[in-house]
Protein backbone atom coordinates (compact mmCIF):
# COMPACT_ATOMS: atom_id res chain seq x y z
CA UNK A 1 0.00 0.00 0.00
CA UNK A 2 1.42 3.34 -1.03
CA UNK A 3 1.54 6.29 1.30
CA UNK A 4 -0.73 8.31 -0.98
CA UNK A 5 -3.60 5.80 -0.68
CA UNK A 6 -3.40 5.33 3.08
CA UNK A 7 -5.78 7.16 5.44
CA UNK A 8 -5.32 6.86 9.19
CA UNK A 9 -8.43 5.74 11.16
CA UNK A 10 -8.09 8.81 13.44
CA UNK A 11 -8.63 11.04 10.44
CA UNK A 12 -11.94 9.32 9.76
CA UNK A 13 -12.98 9.95 13.32
CA UNK A 14 -12.01 13.64 13.13
CA UNK A 15 -13.96 14.03 9.88
CA UNK A 16 -17.08 12.47 11.37
CA UNK A 17 -16.96 14.71 14.45
CA UNK A 18 -16.54 17.80 12.27
CA UNK A 19 -19.52 16.84 10.10
CA UNK A 20 -21.63 16.21 13.19
CA UNK A 21 -20.82 19.63 14.63
CA UNK A 22 -21.62 21.37 11.34
CA UNK A 23 -24.89 19.48 11.12
CA UNK A 24 -25.90 20.63 14.63
CA UNK A 25 -25.04 24.24 13.84
CA UNK A 26 -27.11 24.16 10.66
CA UNK A 27 -30.05 22.62 12.50
CA UNK A 28 -29.80 25.21 15.26
CA UNK A 29 -29.88 28.00 12.72
CA UNK A 30 -33.09 26.65 11.19
CA UNK A 31 -35.05 26.33 14.47
CA UNK A 32 -37.93 28.79 14.77
CA UNK A 33 -39.50 30.17 17.94
CA UNK A 34 -43.24 29.64 18.07
CA UNK A 35 -45.19 32.65 16.81
CA UNK A 36 -47.04 34.72 19.37
CA UNK A 37 -50.52 33.43 20.08
CA UNK A 38 -53.49 35.80 19.94
CA UNK A 39 -54.61 36.93 23.38
CA UNK A 40 -57.38 34.90 24.99
CA UNK A 41 -60.22 36.96 26.38
CA UNK A 42 -62.95 35.95 28.82
CA UNK A 43 -66.12 37.77 27.77
CA UNK A 44 -68.81 36.51 30.13
CA UNK A 45 -67.20 37.11 33.52
CA UNK A 46 -69.68 37.85 36.29
CA UNK A 47 -68.84 39.02 39.82
CA UNK A 48 -71.57 39.12 42.41
CA UNK A 49 -71.74 39.48 46.18
CA UNK A 50 -74.69 38.21 48.25
CA UNK A 51 -75.98 40.31 49.82
CA UNK A 52 -74.68 43.14 47.65
CA UNK A 53 -75.21 45.74 50.36
CA UNK A 54 -74.61 45.43 54.09
CA UNK A 55 -74.63 47.63 57.18
CA UNK A 56 -73.47 45.50 60.14
CA UNK A 57 -70.00 44.39 61.06
CA UNK A 58 -69.74 40.62 61.37
CA UNK A 59 -71.99 39.91 58.39
CA UNK A 60 -70.81 37.07 56.15
CA UNK A 61 -70.62 37.93 52.47
CA UNK A 62 -70.66 35.16 49.85
CA UNK A 63 -68.90 36.31 46.71
CA UNK A 64 -68.91 34.44 43.39
CA UNK A 65 -66.76 34.84 40.30
CA UNK A 66 -67.91 32.97 37.19
CA UNK A 67 -66.72 32.78 33.60
CA UNK A 68 -66.43 30.36 30.69
CA UNK A 69 -62.99 29.18 29.60
CA UNK A 70 -62.17 29.59 25.88
CA UNK A 71 -62.88 26.40 23.95
CA UNK A 72 -59.39 26.29 22.42
CA UNK A 73 -56.42 26.54 24.80
CA UNK A 74 -53.78 25.38 22.32
CA UNK A 75 -50.50 27.20 22.79
CA UNK A 76 -51.26 28.11 26.40
CA UNK A 77 -49.97 26.20 29.40
CA UNK A 78 -51.76 27.83 32.36
CA UNK A 79 -54.30 30.41 33.48
CA UNK A 80 -54.48 32.52 36.59
CA UNK A 81 -57.42 34.41 38.03
CA UNK A 82 -56.50 37.55 39.97
CA UNK A 83 -59.03 39.52 42.02
CA UNK A 84 -58.28 42.85 43.72
CA UNK A 85 -60.58 43.46 46.66
CA UNK A 86 -61.33 46.64 48.64
CA UNK A 87 -58.38 47.50 50.86
CA UNK A 88 -60.51 47.87 54.00
CA UNK A 89 -63.81 46.65 55.35
CA UNK A 90 -63.61 42.96 54.39
CA UNK A 91 -61.70 40.01 55.82
CA UNK A 92 -61.18 36.93 53.64
CA UNK A 93 -62.20 33.81 55.56
CA UNK A 94 -59.77 31.51 53.68
CA UNK A 95 -62.79 29.57 52.49
CA UNK A 96 -63.28 29.02 48.77
CA UNK A 97 -64.82 26.43 46.44
CA UNK A 98 -64.32 25.82 42.74
CA UNK A 99 -67.04 24.38 40.52
CA UNK A 100 -66.17 22.96 37.09
CA UNK A 101 -68.73 21.09 35.04
CA UNK A 102 -71.05 20.78 38.03
CA UNK A 103 -68.38 19.28 40.28
CA UNK A 104 -67.50 21.38 43.35
CA UNK A 105 -64.34 21.09 45.44
CA UNK A 106 -62.53 23.17 48.05
CA UNK A 107 -59.58 25.19 46.75
CA UNK A 108 -56.95 27.48 48.22
CA UNK A 109 -56.97 31.06 46.98
CA UNK A 110 -53.59 32.69 47.54
CA UNK A 111 -54.11 35.93 49.47
CA UNK A 112 -51.48 38.67 49.28
CA UNK A 113 -52.75 41.84 50.89
CA UNK A 114 -56.05 42.61 49.15
CA UNK A 115 -55.18 40.49 46.09
CA UNK A 116 -56.49 36.93 45.72
CA UNK A 117 -55.30 34.52 43.03
CA UNK A 118 -55.67 30.94 41.84
CA UNK A 119 -53.81 29.07 39.07
CA UNK A 120 -54.96 26.42 36.62
CA UNK A 121 -51.93 24.42 35.49
CA UNK A 122 -50.98 21.13 33.84
CA UNK A 123 -53.58 18.68 32.63
CA UNK A 124 -56.25 20.28 34.85
CA UNK A 125 -55.83 23.48 32.84
CA UNK A 126 -56.38 21.67 29.52
CA UNK A 127 -59.47 19.97 30.94
CA UNK A 128 -61.10 23.35 31.65
CA UNK A 129 -61.42 24.25 27.94
CA UNK A 130 -64.98 25.40 27.26
CA UNK A 131 -66.03 24.76 30.88
CA UNK A 132 -68.01 27.11 33.12
CA UNK A 133 -65.80 28.09 36.06
CA UNK A 134 -67.39 29.25 39.31
CA UNK A 135 -65.44 30.43 42.37
CA UNK A 136 -67.24 31.07 45.65
CA UNK A 137 -65.47 32.87 48.51
CA UNK A 138 -66.62 33.96 51.96
CA UNK A 139 -65.76 37.25 53.67
CA UNK A 140 -66.54 38.81 57.02
CA UNK A 141 -67.50 42.49 57.22
CA UNK A 142 -64.99 44.14 59.54
CA UNK A 143 -65.46 47.88 59.13
CA UNK A 144 -67.84 48.74 56.32
CA UNK A 145 -70.81 50.91 57.24
CA UNK A 146 -72.58 50.67 53.89
CA UNK A 147 -71.94 50.26 50.22
CA UNK A 148 -71.52 47.77 47.40
CA UNK A 149 -68.53 45.47 46.95
CA UNK A 150 -66.48 46.49 43.91
CA UNK A 151 -64.04 43.77 42.84
CA UNK A 152 -61.74 43.60 39.84
CA UNK A 153 -61.42 39.92 38.89
CA UNK A 154 -59.51 39.16 35.69
CA UNK A 155 -58.16 36.00 34.03
CA UNK A 156 -54.61 35.94 32.64
CA UNK A 157 -53.41 33.22 30.26
CA UNK A 158 -49.80 32.06 30.06
CA UNK A 159 -48.51 31.56 26.55
CA UNK A 160 -46.12 28.75 25.68
CA UNK A 161 -43.07 30.96 25.29
CA UNK A 162 -39.60 29.52 25.93
CA UNK A 163 -38.30 32.93 27.04
CA UNK A 164 -40.93 33.68 29.69
CA UNK A 165 -40.28 31.53 32.73
CA UNK A 166 -43.18 32.95 34.74
CA UNK A 167 -45.81 34.93 32.85
CA UNK A 168 -47.85 35.24 36.01
CA UNK A 169 -45.36 37.22 37.99
CA UNK A 170 -47.43 40.10 39.36
CA UNK A 171 -44.69 42.53 38.44
CA UNK A 172 -44.81 41.37 34.82
CA UNK A 173 -48.58 41.80 34.69
CA UNK A 174 -48.34 45.36 35.99
CA UNK A 175 -45.42 46.23 33.73
CA UNK A 176 -47.21 45.05 30.59
CA UNK A 177 -49.28 48.25 30.61
CA UNK A 178 -49.35 50.65 33.54
CA UNK A 179 -52.13 52.87 34.90
CA UNK A 180 -52.99 56.25 33.38
CA UNK A 181 -50.96 59.16 34.76
CA UNK A 182 -51.65 62.81 35.67
CA UNK A 183 -55.34 62.02 36.15
CA UNK A 184 -57.57 64.93 37.14
CA UNK A 185 -61.30 65.61 37.36
CA UNK A 186 -63.16 68.81 36.57
CA UNK A 187 -66.75 68.89 37.89
CA UNK A 188 -69.51 71.09 36.55
CA UNK A 189 -73.27 71.50 36.73
CA UNK A 190 -74.61 67.90 36.42
CA UNK A 191 -71.48 66.93 34.55
CA UNK A 192 -67.84 66.11 35.11
CA UNK A 193 -64.77 65.81 32.90
CA UNK A 194 -61.77 63.51 33.17
CA UNK A 195 -58.30 64.33 31.91
CA UNK A 196 -55.39 61.90 31.93
CA UNK A 197 -52.08 61.14 30.27
CA UNK A 198 -50.89 57.79 28.89
CA UNK A 199 -49.25 55.19 31.18
CA UNK A 200 -45.53 55.48 31.69
CA UNK A 201 -45.15 51.81 30.68
CA UNK A 202 -46.71 50.04 27.71
CA UNK A 203 -48.49 50.97 24.47
CA UNK A 204 -52.18 51.93 24.64
CA UNK A 205 -54.60 50.35 22.18
CA UNK A 206 -57.71 51.75 23.86
CA UNK A 207 -59.07 52.72 27.28
CA UNK A 208 -61.86 51.39 29.48
CA UNK A 209 -63.75 53.52 32.01
CA UNK A 210 -66.18 52.43 34.71
CA UNK A 211 -68.47 54.63 36.80
CA UNK A 212 -69.16 53.37 40.33
CA UNK A 213 -70.05 49.67 40.09
CA UNK A 214 -71.23 49.77 36.50
CA UNK A 215 -69.69 47.88 33.61
CA UNK A 216 -66.42 48.73 31.90
CA UNK A 217 -67.04 50.79 28.75
CA UNK A 218 -64.55 50.80 25.85
CA UNK A 219 -63.26 54.14 24.55
CA UNK A 220 -61.20 53.97 21.38
CA UNK A 221 -58.58 56.68 21.04
CA UNK A 222 -60.44 58.07 18.05
CA UNK A 223 -63.46 58.64 20.32
CA UNK A 224 -61.47 60.75 22.80
CA UNK A 225 -60.41 64.39 22.57
CA UNK A 226 -56.71 65.10 22.99
CA UNK A 227 -56.04 68.41 24.72
CA UNK A 228 -52.54 69.34 23.63
CA UNK A 229 -52.47 72.28 26.06
CA UNK A 230 -53.11 70.15 29.15
CA UNK A 231 -50.28 68.67 31.20
CA UNK A 232 -46.68 68.43 30.11
CA UNK A 233 -47.38 66.54 26.87
CA UNK A 234 -51.13 66.92 26.54
CA UNK A 235 -53.94 64.80 27.98
CA UNK A 236 -56.97 62.83 26.89
CA UNK A 237 -60.26 64.61 27.68
CA UNK A 238 -63.73 63.10 28.13
CA UNK A 239 -66.88 64.85 29.36
CA UNK A 240 -69.52 62.83 31.24
CA UNK A 241 -73.09 64.12 31.41
CA UNK A 242 -74.84 60.75 31.57
CA UNK A 243 -74.39 57.43 33.33
CA UNK A 244 -74.27 54.23 31.24
CA UNK A 245 -78.06 53.86 31.68
CA UNK A 246 -78.42 57.31 30.04
CA UNK A 247 -79.56 59.08 33.24
CA UNK A 248 -78.04 62.48 33.99
CA UNK A 249 -75.39 62.96 36.63
CA UNK A 250 -76.79 64.45 39.83
CA UNK A 251 -75.32 67.50 41.53
CA UNK A 252 -73.65 67.05 44.93
CA UNK A 253 -73.37 63.29 44.33
CA UNK A 254 -69.90 61.77 44.41
CA UNK A 255 -69.12 59.37 41.55
CA UNK A 256 -66.17 57.00 41.41
CA UNK A 257 -64.43 56.75 38.04
CA UNK A 258 -61.90 54.04 37.15
CA UNK A 259 -59.71 54.34 34.07
CA UNK A 260 -57.50 51.57 32.72
CA UNK A 261 -55.50 51.06 29.54
CA UNK A 262 -55.55 47.99 27.28
CA UNK A 263 -52.45 47.23 25.24
CA UNK A 264 -52.43 45.78 21.68
CA UNK A 265 -51.89 42.23 23.06
CA UNK A 266 -54.98 42.46 25.24
CA UNK A 267 -53.20 42.98 28.56
CA UNK A 268 -55.37 44.92 31.01
CA UNK A 269 -53.58 47.71 32.82
CA UNK A 270 -53.84 48.62 36.46
CA UNK A 271 -56.88 50.92 36.95
CA UNK A 272 -56.60 54.46 38.28
CA UNK A 273 -59.44 55.47 40.60
CA UNK A 274 -60.64 59.04 41.08
CA UNK A 275 -63.83 60.57 42.48
CA UNK A 276 -65.72 63.61 41.24
CA UNK A 277 -68.72 65.52 42.61
CA UNK A 278 -70.74 67.56 40.08
CA UNK A 279 -72.16 70.87 41.29
CA UNK A 280 -73.38 74.21 39.95
CA UNK A 281 -70.18 75.90 41.14
CA UNK A 282 -67.84 73.45 39.45
CA UNK A 283 -65.01 74.13 37.05
CA UNK A 284 -66.87 73.26 33.82
CA UNK A 285 -69.46 75.89 33.02
CA UNK A 286 -69.99 76.67 36.70
CA UNK A 287 -69.91 80.10 38.27
CA UNK A 288 -66.15 80.00 38.78
CA UNK A 289 -65.49 79.91 35.04
CA UNK A 290 -68.52 81.64 33.51
CA UNK A 291 -66.84 84.94 32.82
CA UNK A 292 -63.30 84.50 31.54
CA UNK A 293 -62.10 87.74 29.98
CA UNK A 294 -62.78 91.03 28.24
CA UNK A 295 -60.18 92.00 25.67
CA UNK A 296 -58.38 88.82 26.84
CA UNK A 297 -57.94 90.37 30.30
CA UNK A 298 -59.19 88.34 33.24
CA UNK A 299 -62.10 89.95 35.08
CA UNK A 300 -62.64 87.25 37.72
CA UNK A 301 -61.39 87.90 41.26
CA UNK A 302 -58.69 85.57 42.50
CA UNK A 303 -60.34 82.48 43.95
CA UNK A 304 -63.47 82.90 41.83
CA UNK A 305 -66.71 84.75 42.31
CA UNK A 306 -67.95 84.78 45.92
CA UNK A 307 -70.77 82.47 46.83
CA UNK A 308 -72.66 84.25 49.60
CA UNK A 309 -76.43 84.09 49.51
CA UNK A 310 -78.01 85.56 46.39
CA UNK A 311 -75.00 87.54 45.16
CA UNK A 312 -74.61 86.95 41.46
CA UNK A 313 -77.84 84.99 41.11
CA UNK A 314 -80.22 87.89 40.39
CA UNK A 315 -80.14 91.22 38.53
CA UNK A 316 -80.60 93.12 41.80
CA UNK A 317 -77.38 91.76 43.33
CA UNK A 318 -74.98 90.90 40.50
CA UNK A 319 -71.34 90.05 40.92
CA UNK A 320 -69.23 93.18 40.63
CA UNK A 321 -65.66 93.53 39.45
CA UNK A 322 -63.47 96.40 38.26
CA UNK A 323 -61.28 95.84 35.22
CA UNK A 324 -58.59 98.43 34.53
CA UNK A 325 -57.72 98.61 30.85
CA UNK A 326 -54.40 99.97 29.56
CA UNK A 327 -54.52 103.51 28.22
CA UNK A 328 -53.33 102.35 24.80
CA UNK A 329 -56.49 100.28 24.25
CA UNK A 330 -57.90 102.53 21.54
CA UNK A 331 -61.02 100.55 20.59
CA UNK A 332 -63.83 103.06 20.22
CA UNK A 333 -66.42 100.51 21.27
CA UNK A 334 -66.59 97.38 23.39
CA UNK A 335 -68.10 94.70 21.19
CA UNK A 336 -69.83 91.54 22.35
CA UNK A 337 -67.17 89.57 20.46
CA UNK A 338 -64.52 90.92 22.82
CA UNK A 339 -66.05 88.96 25.70
CA UNK A 340 -65.27 85.28 26.33
CA UNK A 341 -67.10 83.02 28.78
CA UNK A 342 -66.72 79.41 29.96
CA UNK A 343 -66.54 76.63 27.43
CA UNK A 344 -70.19 75.57 27.71
CA UNK A 345 -71.79 78.90 28.68
CA UNK A 346 -73.67 81.58 26.72
CA UNK A 347 -74.27 85.23 27.63
CA UNK A 348 -76.17 88.39 26.79
CA UNK A 349 -74.74 91.90 27.24
CA UNK A 350 -76.88 94.77 28.59
CA UNK A 351 -76.39 98.49 29.18
CA UNK A 352 -78.67 98.91 32.21
CA UNK A 353 -78.77 97.73 35.80
CA UNK A 354 -82.10 95.96 35.26
CA UNK A 355 -80.60 93.73 32.55
CA UNK A 356 -83.36 94.67 30.10
CA UNK A 357 -81.66 96.69 27.34
CA UNK A 358 -79.82 94.08 25.30
CA UNK A 359 -76.95 95.49 23.24
CA UNK A 360 -74.10 94.31 21.03
CA UNK A 361 -71.69 97.22 21.52
CA UNK A 362 -71.02 99.84 24.18
CA UNK A 363 -69.52 103.16 23.09
CA UNK A 364 -66.35 104.24 24.89
CA UNK A 365 -66.76 107.90 23.79
CA UNK A 366 -69.18 110.50 25.12
CA UNK A 367 -71.30 112.74 22.88
CA UNK A 368 -68.36 115.13 22.49
CA UNK A 369 -66.08 112.25 21.43
CA UNK A 370 -64.10 112.30 24.64
CA UNK A 371 -62.88 109.05 26.20
CA UNK A 372 -65.09 107.97 29.08
CA UNK A 373 -63.24 107.28 32.32
CA UNK A 374 -65.66 104.51 33.25
CA UNK A 375 -67.75 102.08 31.22
CA UNK A 376 -70.37 99.84 32.82
CA UNK A 377 -71.25 96.48 31.30
CA UNK A 378 -74.00 94.18 32.55
CA UNK A 379 -73.79 90.54 31.54
CA UNK A 380 -76.21 87.66 32.07
CA UNK A 381 -74.48 84.27 31.76
CA UNK A 382 -76.25 80.94 31.39
CA UNK A 383 -74.16 77.82 31.96
CA UNK A 384 -74.43 74.28 30.69
CA UNK A 385 -77.94 72.88 30.85
CA UNK A 386 -79.62 76.24 31.56
CA UNK A 387 -79.88 75.57 35.30
CA UNK A 388 -77.16 78.00 36.40
CA UNK A 389 -77.75 81.70 35.74
CA UNK A 390 -75.33 84.38 36.89
CA UNK A 391 -75.38 88.18 36.62
CA UNK A 392 -72.33 90.41 36.42
CA UNK A 393 -71.70 94.13 36.64
CA UNK A 394 -68.28 94.86 35.15
CA UNK A 395 -66.78 98.34 35.54
CA UNK A 396 -64.05 99.11 33.01
CA UNK A 397 -61.75 101.97 33.93
CA UNK A 398 -59.17 103.56 31.65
Amino acid sequence: MTKANYTHPRRYLLLLVTLLILSCIMMANTLEVSAARPPLVVTDMEKKATPEKFVDNGDIISYTISFTMPSNLDGYIAAKIVDVLPTTGLSYNNTATLTIGGSTSAVVMTATGNTLSYEFTGISFKDTAGQLIVFQLDFTVTGWSSGIIANEAQVYFMQDYPDIPDAFDEEEIELAIGPPTEVEELPGDRKTALLWADPEVGIVDYYQIKIDNGTWVDYQLIDLTFDAAAGSNGKWYLLFENLPDNTRLVNNTTYTFQIRAIDPDGYIGVPYTITSTPGPLGDIGGRNTDLVAIYANDVMPQGGWPNNGTVGTSPSTPHEVVLQMPANFMYIVIHRNFINVGQDATFVMYSDTNFTNEIVIIDRLDNDFNWLNEIHIYIHVTSGNLQVESFYHVIITV
